[in-house]
């Protein structure tokens, strides 16, 4: 029997508008690349302001970025812009992002705006609340990949 290991990846916010990505080894526990400097496996930029939230799915290929100010960004995780994700009216600033296994991607912006949606870009529904989120795992999207790295 062949096990094929995970792949996982770091990533930085990094020059305001971009994110690094880096591929993890778990095993040597170091970022893997060539040299004594490894660099990114790839640079995503898209953004216009700077990037205040990411998710990455190893499974799905993708990254899904916020920025302050601006859209929410899809990149494949080899740094190809996919599409933008169209916020709510008068919303703007994503706090924090999370992706399903399913391809759901889930928003929570300020004053209580959370919104999903596919990750083909279209948006599944939006909702407000009086609630302060802290941390969020909506229940009804049962599995989760790791948000807001940096």
């Amino acid at each position: 029997m062949h096990l094929h290991p995970f792949v996982y990846y770091v990533c930085r916010l990094a020059f305001f508008s971009t994110v690094l990505l880096w591929h993890w080894n778990a095993r040597s526990q170091s970022i893997v690349g060539e040299g004594e400097t490894p660099t990114p496996r790839a640079v995503l930029t898209g953004h216009d302001q700077p990037v205040a939230c990411a998710v990455i799915s190893a499974e799905l290929g993708l990254v899904i970025s916020g920025s302050t100010d601006g859209p929410i960004l899809v990149h494949t995780t080899f740094g190809d812009l996919l599409r933008s994700l169209d916020s709510p009216r008068g919303l703007t600033s994503p706090l924090n992002l999370a992706l399903s296994r399913e391809g759901v991607v889930v928003a929570h912006f300020p004053g209580g705006h959370v919104a999903s949606y596919t990750a083909n870009g279209n948006r599944l529904r939006h909702e407000a609340h009086n609630d302060k989120i802290q941390v969020y795992y909506p229940v009804v999207l049962r599995r989760f990949e790791p948000s807001h790295c940096n």
